[in-house]
């Protein structure tokens, strides 16, 4: 079963004001990680990032008729 806390708190409406509250907060929760768990997140991310570029190239080729 997994566990989950319910709070209420305030989101910030300014698009910098919410993705710094939300960058702390990640970290926060990074480094409640333990060591094999840092790894995992870091390889998920980092895999994750490289399939974004990916799907980024193969998509401008494409709307450019394949020509990089």
């Amino acid at each position: 079963m997994v566990d989950y806390n319910l709070k209420i708190e305030m989101t910030p409406t300014d698009k910098y004001e919410k993705a710094k509250k939300e960058m702390i907060t990640a970290c926060k929760s990074f480094h409640e990680l333990e060591p094999k768990q840092k790894e995992q997140l870091v390889l998920e991310l980092a895999g994750m990032d490289a399939l974004i570029a990916l799907y980024s190239i193969m998509t401008r080729t494409n709307n450019r008729g394949g020509s990089l």
